[in-house]
């Protein structure tokens, strides 16, 4: 598992380094407003897909983790009977209606085909397999769209969405996706046994707040802010902060199926002090980084984007409650405390909410920033403390 690690982390910095070339691309040849186009309908898209994802990633992460291959096996084939459907209904939509969001949503349902088949390899606890998925995923999105640039005289965001659906089909099958029809059954009765599983449904509702938080702000501040220079700024800082996100999930992916190997208590929260001990030191590696060389990085490589270097400073920060809370979600879930994570949730969206009314109209990007920054952290001090009293119980049990 070690060297499988290893190479996880090698591959995940080439993930790191693809993202933003793909990033690169598209605020290089899009204009500013076919970007912010982009991203309201890719944000849009992925909060509706919610509804057909119905918790089934994470889901499927905690069964396979915990080796449970028939949970595992229902879900895996309830997701591509769902997707696939999908797929075809959005294709069809779109040829009929040429209406850009059936688009962008049919990209978006790519996107979960194979974000299904990372996690099952996550799960299992094949990390260089599981990121190579999304790696070669953004790869073969940058090199259609980057051949699309240079050979046509312009692209638009229909580009993006088309080159994007071809690359998630080509994944899932250069990717082992079709031995995922011979370990499960892939019928609509599979999607009825795992829409009834209790715990789907509880990870629909964690999906549901956690997506809608990372999500809702581009889309209120598409509402109160008609400016599409704010819009793609913000955006593009949206889109640097997911991707700074990708240096911390290792950390949380193996604690999760380290902790489910832990034979004791004791050792499970030893696990969990050195997690966030490695998840302080990696988040505050990238503050340095991005507060020394930021200006640098935007002057040379995103000139049209130089004015977004206070908001994405704001998001780097946001990086720390956001890890933490990451790490938090995972120890409350491995110890099947999965409705605290959803309430916690459910607050913090409702605090983004609030703060963003007020802030969006008041400081534009800026406030939206910021908004994110003060939820992030309330909802780590409300996980903390819980976190903290689950430890002291523990401990006094032992």
């Amino acid at each position: 598992m070690a060297k499988d690690y290893l190479q996880y982390l090698i591959l995940t910095a080439l993930n790191i380094a693809v993202s933003l070339l793909l990033l690169f691309g598209f605020v290089t040849f899009l204009n500013k407003v076919a970007y912010a186009e982009y991203g309201v309908l890719w944000t849009a898209s992925t909060l509706l897909l919610l509804l057909i994802n119905l918790g089934h990633k994470d889901a499927l992460f905690k069964y396979t983790s915990q080796n449970n291959t028939t949970k595992a096996a229902s879900v895996i084939g309830s997701s591509l009977v769902i997707c696939f459907s999908l797929t075809i209904f959005f294709l069809a939509f779109w040829i009929v209606s040429d209406n850009t969001l059936t688009l962008a949503l049919c990209a978006a349902t790519g996107l979960q085909i194979i974000t299904i088949l990372a996690t099952h390899y996550r799960g299992r606890g094949m990390y260089a397999r599981d990121v190579s998925v999304i790696l070669l995923y953004r790869w073969l999105w940058l090199s259609m769209f980057a051949f699309l640039a240079l050979t046509l005289t312009s692209v638009s965001e229909i580009s993006v969405f088309w080159t994007g659906i071809v690359a998630s089909i080509v994944t899932f099958f250069l990717m082992g996706g079709r031995k995922f029809f011979g370990i499960s059954e892939v019928t609509f009765a599979s999607v009825k046994n795992a829409l009834s599983d209790p715990i789907v449904r509880g990870f629909f509702i964690i999906e549901l707040v956690t997506v809608s938080f990372m999500k809702v702000d581009v889309l209120l501040l598409r509402y109160f802010d008609t400016n599409y220079q704010h819009l793609a700024e913000y955006f593009f800082s949206v889109q640097v902060f997911e991707a700074a996100i990708l240096m911390l999930m290792p950390v949380t992916f193996l604690f999760f199926n380290r902790f489910n190997q832990k034979r004791d208590s004791q050792s499970g929260q030893s696990l969990l002090k050195k997690s966030a001990l490695i998840l302080s030191i990696v988040f505050s590696l990238g503050l340095m980084t991005w507060c020394f060389l930021g200006n640098f990085i935007l002057s040379n490589l995103f000139p049209g984007y130089s004015n977004a270097f206070e908001t994405i400073l704001i998001l780097t920060i946001a990086l720390l409650p956001n890890a933490f809370n990451a790490l938090f979600s995972a120890y409350l879930i491995a110890n099947h405390k999965e409705n605290i994570f959803i309430w916690v949730s459910v607050l913090g969206l409702l605090l983004l909410f609030c703060i963003n009314l007020f802030a969006i109209p008041a400081f534009s990007i800026r406030g939206a920033a910021w908004a994110r920054l003060i939820s992030e952290f309330g909802i780590a001090v409300i996980l903390l403390t819980y976190v903290i009293a689950m430890l002291r119980r523990s401990k006094n049990n032992y």
